[in-house]
């Protein structure tokens, strides 16, 4: 999904151009992003925008939305990075919405795109994919409205389930528990007996955290050893090797958040296994 006019697949960006990446998120999902490509591209500037004073995104309006996600991705772009990854399903889709009102060079990069690539590569015909999400998502109908926009296929093949509570147990630092378990049982009920369903895609970046807890239900307690689970991100890091070279330099990471919150500092410390320092930022 590209948001803005640039084409992120053609010329707008030339092999080994990449130096410095902006990402955001509401609070903590776009850490598991930051995650993976700090292991992968370790020589890369890192600046990570964490709006935990306005999240969760998906109990808010498009235009709130829209609204937060420019001041944000104005303020990275003053740190000179040369793309900007939306790691928010919800804030991606609602950038999407109002492209028109987005005038930016550089390209930023919407993560439903990715999610939807990889279930096209891998799926057959009649078969259809699970998209757990915040319930903007699913009202939204992201996911089949991307394939329409960014594809060109009319079809519904994925089905929207908005599993809002999620977001308060991964915030908190609860990744894994009994209460989450039964929780998820919950909101994967209709995923249970619906045999057409052999995907489910993390339709949050927050998702990936409670791992564990989602394949515990869908393969222990529901036997459905026929469904895969597609995490969008790796597929973006599969894109991304395309324009990045790696050398034995190592980059920078510097953290921004709206809200200062001494739990979401020792949360993302336990993701990045490390100790970082973080900035507050006051957007008006």
């Amino acid at each position: 999904m590209i948001i803005n006019t640039n084409n992120f697949n053609a010329n707008c960006i030339s092999n080994n151009s990449i130096n410095s990446i902006g990402i955001f998120d509401s609070g903590l999902g776009g850490i598991n992003v930051l995650s993976k490509l700090k292991k992968e591209f370790p020589n890369i500037n890192y600046y990570y925008f964490a709006d935990n004073k306005n999240s969760p995104y998906g109990k808010k309006t498009d235009k709130e939305i829209f609204d937060f996600s420019i001041k944000i991705i104005y303020y990275l772009i003053e740190m000179n990075v040369d793309i900007i990854i939306v790691a928010c399903n919800t804030a991606s889709s609602c950038l999407n919405k109002f492209k028109h009102k987005i005038n930016i060079k550089i390209p930023i990069i919407g993560i439903i795109y990715f999610g939807i690539k990889e279930f096209l590569e891998l799926s057959k015909e009649n078969e259809k994919c699970a998209v757990i999400c915040t319930p903007l998502t699913q009202k939204n109908n992201s996911y089949n409205n991307c394939l329409n926009l960014e594809f060109g296929i009319n079809e519904n093949k994925f089905i929207h389930i908005s599993c809002s509570e999620f977001i308060n147990y991964i915030e908190k630092g609860i990744f894994y528990d009994e209460r989450l378990i039964k929780l998820t049982q919950f909101y994967f009920k209709d995923i249970k007996n619906n045999s057409n369903i052999k995907y489910i895609i993390y339709g949050c970046t927050h998702y990936p955290l409670i791992n564990k807890n989602c394949t515990e239900v869908i393969y222990n307690k529901f036997n459905r050893y026929d469904i895969k689970f597609i995490d969008p991100s790796n597929y973006l890091l599969k894109i991304l090797k395309r324009y990045i070279s790696k050398s034995n330099n190592i980059g920078i990471s510097k953290f921004y958040y709206s809200k200062i919150d001494n739990n979401f500092i020792e949360n993302v410390n336990t993701i990045l296994n490390e100790k970082i320092n973080i900035t507050y930022v006051n957007l008006k």
